[in-house]
């Protein structure tokens, strides 16, 4: 258990409420800072703890066709813990049509997707190819990337094969890898100093999630 105390130091989390001029969903602003207790997983988080704004839409206003101002940014405490426990399934097959789920074959895109849901959004479970080319569920990205933006790497310009991670703001993103086999909050600047991740691809967004073009 973690505890929350303002970075003003005067007490514990408080919160205020403040309406979203592109929609009528209510937002709620938290700032805190995040003292660790005993977790394993902190050493690995703790880079997105301190002193973040975030944005979330209330749950009950979280579904589908309902386009929301996102949250600024997402901490990793705001993830379950059960995601931390998945795994990349090393045998997993990139050849095969159609993406399997995540509980029957853990990958980079249906862990993105597997979040994506859980924060009330649902997209259709794309390949990485047809993800970049789709259009009636996302868009590309030009201005500057928001909290859950889905991010394309690869060896190559072409979006087939390419690694998917979920950006989570300022300018970290999470991801599910074979090499990694567990799921890692990275810089973004770290997946372009490996070779298979050299090539930043582009940006999509849900359409639901905003404004859009």
């Amino acid at each position: 258990m973690r505890q929350m105390l303002r970075l003003d130091g005067s007490g514990p989390d408080s919160e205020s409420l403040a309406a979203s001029k592109s929609s009528p969903v209510v937002l709620k602003q938290r700032t805190y800072a995040m003292i660790p207790q005993k977790d394993p997983g902190w050493a690995k988080r703790r880079h997105l703890f301190f002193g973040l704004v975030q944005w979330e839409a209330e749950p009950e206003l979280r579904r589908p066709g309902v386009r929301v101002k996102m949250m600024k940014s997402i901490s990793a405490d705001m993830i379950p813990e059960h995601f931390w426990r998945i795994r990349y399934d090393q045998n997993h097959d990139p050849n095969t049509p159609t993406l399997p789920s995540i509980s029957d074959s853990p990958n980079c895109q249906n862990f993105a997707y597997a979040l994506l849901k859980h924060f009330g959004f649902e997209i259709f479970p794309f390949r990485s190819s047809n993800l970049w080319l789709d259009s009636s569920e996302t868009y590309v990205v030009s201005d500057e990337l928001r909290s859950l933006d889905l991010l394309l790497f690869n060896r190559t310009k072409n979006p087939w094969g390419a690694h998917v991670a979920l950006y989570l703001g300022e300018d970290h993103a999470i991801h599910l890898s074979k090499k990694q086999s567990e799921p890692e909050i990275w810089p973004l600047a770290q997946f372009l100093q490996l070779a298979e991740y050299r090539n930043f691809i582009g940006a999509k967004r849900l359409r639901n999630i905003g404004a859009c073009p």
